[in-house]
């Protein structure tokens, strides 16, 4: 997957930036920060610790994350 400068919001701001703090601090594509925008609205809770309805939605995006990691390495 190839990401380009025009997958990340940071340079719509800061066109000119030139970001070498990877290690510490990555920015975000848009597809991230819409993820986890989507997940904080409507599914925040403790994962592996309820049994309410909220808790298995978050825990549902906990392992889909997962497998999408796993399968992207």
């Amino acid at each position: 997957m190839c990401m380009f400068r025009s997958d990340f919001p940071v340079f719509s701001t800061y066109p000119d930036l030139i970001y070498l703090d990877s290690a510490s601090t990555a920015q975000k594509p848009f597809g991230v920060i819409e993820g986890i925008s989507d997940m904080m609205q409507s599914a925040y809770a403790n994962i592996h610790r309820g049994s309410y309805d909220l808790s298995e939605k978050a825990e549902a995006y906990y392992e889909a994350s997962k497998e999408k990691l796993a399968q992207f390495l």
